[in-house]
Formats: structure tokens, C-alpha cells, sequence
């Protein structure tokens, strides 16, 4: 009768200690699941609305009508505080700091998304962060640029869900190389009075 024994040998234990470390490394990268029409960052802890745009939305964004996830400032908060997508209703209208995470500008070139965001359109997005009463910060992450425009314009609308992300947890993560945007995008906004005291966080 063969016995037999609750001992594992030396070289599968040290197989095993291989594996776990390599998923440490695939899920320290891994950031972003991508599910549901939703992506989930799971270093910022954000939920993206990854729904694709339609051709009559692309063609609103190039006539300047609106319609679905095109439309003026004021449409696109109305349209995300509205938003249901898969079983949420609490999306919102991120933060020009928010925006940058979908920003990769390591790529070599254009598109300079991140892994994991799969829809989003090479035109300028909406942000809820206001440069002053009549111009507001909006950002086209796939060309990689920052600027301010008046509220009445006719942008990209892309929706997010989850706890605000703060400017110092922003400058955490950009400082441990997790998050892969330009940082004179922060001094941009910097010197145009959006994010104080950056010298002291970068």
C-alpha cells in the first residue's frame, strides 16, 4: 500500500512563493479592470463609465449640437447626476485631476491613454473643476492636453463614480510611478491658481 503524506516537497513550495510574488507584481500594474460598459481603477479607486460614443455623438461634438454624452457644461453634470449604469447612480462629473489619471504620456505617441480605459473619443472632455464663474478646465487625454473653455461649449461628456481624488493622494501615486501623466500638466494648473502648494508635494 502506497502511503501517502501531507508533506509538500521543497521545489513546489519555492514554485509557490514564485507565483505569489508574480501576481503581486501583475496585480502592482494591473490597475484597471475593465467591465459592464465600466472601468475600474483599482489605484484610485474610481469606476469609469466606458460606454463608446455613437456616431450621431460624434457628429454632435463636430456640429457643436447635443445629444447623449455631448453637450455643454451644464448638459454633461445634469447628464452624469442622471446617469444609471450598471446598477449605479451615483456618477458625477470628475475632477480635472481625475481627468489626468486616464493620461499615459509615456507612450511614444498618440493615443495617450491608459491600459484599460477602451472608449474614449480623440476630441476635449469636460471637467467639474472651474477656472472662474464662466470657463471651465477640460482635457483630451488621448492627445494629452490641458486647457480652460467657456461653459457653453459643446465637449465630450465621460462619467466617473467613487470618492473624490484629492491633489496630495494625486501627487502619492504620480510619486511612487503608478500614474504615468506629465506632471507640468499639475504646474499648469499651478500657476493658474487651480493646485497650491505643489512644490511641496511634488
Amino acid at each position: 500500500m502506497i502511503k501517502s503524506s501531507s508533506k509538500v516537497p521543497s521545489f513546489m513550495r519555492g514554485i509557490a512563493v514564485i507565483i505569489v510574488l508574480l501576481m503581486g507584481e501583475i496585480s502592482l500594474y494591473a490597475k484597471i479592470f475593465n467591465h459592464d460598459a465600466m472601468a475600474s481603477d483599482s489605484l484610485t479607486q474610481l469606476t469609469w463609465q466606458d460606454e463608446p460614443y455613437s456616431d450621431a455623438e460624434e457628429e454632435a461634438y463636430l456640429t457643436g449640437n447635443t445629444t447623449q454624452k455631448v453637450g455643454t457644461w451644464e448638459y454633461a453634470n445634469g447628464y452624469c447626476a442622471n446617469l444609471s449604469l450598471g446598477g449605479y447612480h451615483d456618477w458625477r462629473l470628475p475632477s480635472v485631476y481625475e481627468l489626468l489619471t486616464l493620461s499615459d504620456d509615456t507612450k511614444p505617441a498618440a493615443p495617450y491613454v491608459v491600459e484599460g480605459i477602451n472608449h474614449l473619443s480623440s476630441g476635449s472632455y469636460w471637467s467639474a473643476t472651474a477656472k472662474d464663474s464662466q470657463s471651465v478646465w477640460i482635457a483630451n487625454p488621448q492627445v494629452g492636453y490641458l486647457e480652460n473653455d467657456p461653459k457653453t461649449l459643446i465637449f465630450y461628456t465621460r462619467c466617473v463614480r467613487g470618492k473624490s481624488l484629492t491633489i496630495p493622494t494625486l501627487m502619492v501615486l504620480k510619486k511612487e510611478g503608478k500614474l504615468f501623466f506629465d506632471l507640468q500638466k499639475i504646474d499648469t494648473l499651478r500657476r493658474m491658481g487651480i493646485v497650491r502648494n505643489f512644490m511641496s508635494i511634488q
